[in-house]
């Protein structure tokens, strides 16, 4: 009968190698949400700074000209 349990445990096991492997995987995804996050929060600032902008220039563009 196979035991699903032990090659579940021998997979995570990694061949011994288990350490070095999750922890790449840990350092790969932490940095990865990391980049994800300040991207993200720069992306907003930098959507909000052009809407002020061109909500200002389109309070410019209506105000009467003077010839």
């Amino acid at each position: 009968e196979i035991s699903y349990k032990g090659l579940m445990i021998e997979f995570l096991n990694m061949g011994g190698h288990a350490i070095f492997v999750w922890s790449s995987y840990a350092i790969a995804l932490g940095l990865t949400s990391i980049l994800f996050y300040k991207t993200t929060k720069e992306y907003s600032k930098l959507a909000t700074s052009l809407e002020k902008k061109t909500s200002r220039q389109t309070e410019v563009q209506s105000l009467p000209q003077e010839i």
